[in-house]
């Protein structure tokens, strides 16, 4: 919305001055430095909102009550408008070694460096 706001802007100021030029190549300047600025703080904001949904996310899953598990899928891509909440069911009575074998397999891995765990934190 904004920016379209500023073409306007940008477009009456060319149209309305007499001899146009200095006055509009100014203004492109500085909406072209305010437009950067808008994209840097949308980016910012947009890496603070999924690492925190992230934590939230896994703050949940460790309490898993009733064999769910939360997951957060994020649909827009350029917003967080549109958000999908999935709970997975799960029973690992048969397959918790085997989880365990693809954790520590995952996380042998892992970057920078592997994250100790114990026995528990599984």
């Amino acid at each position: 919305m904004w920016v379209v706001f500023s073409i306007v802007v940008l477009l009456l100021m060319l149209l309305s001055s007499p001899n146009g030029g200095f006055t509009v190549m100014v203004m492109t300047f500085f909406w072209v430095i305010m437009l950067f600025i808008g994209i840097f703080f949308a980016v910012i904001i947009r890496k603070y909102l999924k690492e925190g949904l992230s934590q939230v996310v896994s703050e949940t899953n460790k309490h898993l009550l009733h064999n769910l598990i939360v997951g957060v899928q994020d649909r827009g891509q350029l917003s967080c408008h549109k958000v999908v909440i999935i709970f997975m069911y799960y029973q690992t009575h048969e397959c918790l070694l085997e989880i365990e074998k693809q954790l520590r397999i995952a996380n042998s891995t892992a970057k920078p460096k592997p994250i100790l765990m114990t026995h528990d934190e599984m």
